[in-house]
């Protein structure tokens, strides 16, 4: 009945305007009330209270009205904004740049709940001015639509200042869209990248959940992964707060060409840090397509 309510009142303010549905109510009790057709004061009484929890309705509905709007608009401009520039990258045989070096940094705290950070640099192709770039970050077990919208993103440039430094910009642009448990996100750049120009730019998200399966006894992935193979080096470090109580340490397993073995530490606070660091194998001018590490609880690994 409530549901019925509801939608009898939003199809009066799609009709008639918020401001009618919320007066119309006070209208008919103050005509009751001059005219005397209730002389109980019980009675009107009940009229009034009727006529708060109509105004409470119509409040509630046009807030839903306006959220579903905007929402609406909000998916349709996505769509459009992924749509040009899934056209774009498209008509591109090669896109007009390439990422030279990864730096991930994940810090993990209670309950999965992640900050991932991705540092990416690299340059703008000669000659040829940069408007659209992606790139995405993905995590190892399915996730759910309510969950999808907790995670947020977002990009900055940076560049390296006279005491080594990153300094960070404002933020960029961006759309994104999910693909599985995968975020693909699109950077917009307005005035564009001059040709040859350095790329240097931080996507950082918050990923609620986003380690939750590992610290829960299974094992989770952590790497880099390039449609098109241009990276000369990839780090990154993995860290678990200590709130995450992790008793024992992890089984850590590399694939691609690493540096160094990974490292694993338990710091004097608690935490737990991992390190990785990969460069192409001798002769070699890029790392292949995926490198990185997987990570399992005692007890797991085969």
């Amino acid at each position: 009945m409530f549901d019925d309510i509801r939608k009898f009142i939003e199809a009066q303010i799609v009709r008639h305007g918020v401001l009618s549905v919320i007066v119309a109510p006070y209208l008919v009790l103050s005509v009751v009330v001059s005219l005397g057709l209730f002389q109980d004061s019980k009675i009107v009484l009940l009229l009034a209270c009727f006529a708060i929890v109509i105004t409470s309705i119509t409040i509630i509905s046009a807030a839903a009205l306006e959220f579903r709007s905007i929402r609406g608009a909000a998916i349709r401009r996505d769509k459009i904004i992924n749509g040009l520039t899934q056209s774009l990258l498209s008509a591109e045989s090669t896109p007009p740049y390439r990422f030279e070096s990864y730096e991930t940094n994940v810090f993990i705290g209670p309950d999965g709940d992640s900050v991932i950070e991705m540092w990416v640099m690299g340059r703008v192709a000669t000659g040829v001015p940069l408007r659209i770039i992606w790139a995405g970050h993905e995590q190892h077990d399915a996730m759910r639509e309510r969950d999808k919208r907790r995670v947020t993103i977002e990009v900055r440039d940076f560049f390296v200042g006279a005491d080594g430094k990153r300094v960070l910009g404002p933020k960029l642009p961006v759309t994104f869209q999910w693909e599985g448990s995968g975020m693909r996100v699109h950077v917009y750049f307005d005035p564009p990248l001059d040709g040859g120009a350095p790329l240097q730019m931080l996507f950082r998200w918050e990923w609620p959940g986003y380690c939750r399966g590992l610290l829960s006894g299974g094992s989770d992935d952590f790497g880099f992964q390039q449609r098109r193979t241009t990276l000369v080096h990839a780090n990154g470090r993995i860290v678990f707060h200590k709130d995450c109580k992790i008793s024992e340490l992890f089984s850590v397993r590399h694939w691609g060409p690493a540096e160094t073995p990974p490292r694993q530490v338990r710091n004097p606070d608690g935490s737990v840090e991992i390190s990785m660091a990969f460069r192409p194998e001798p002769g070699e001018t890029a790392l292949p397509p995926r490198v990185g590490i997987t990570l399992d609880r005692p007890g797991n690994s085969p």
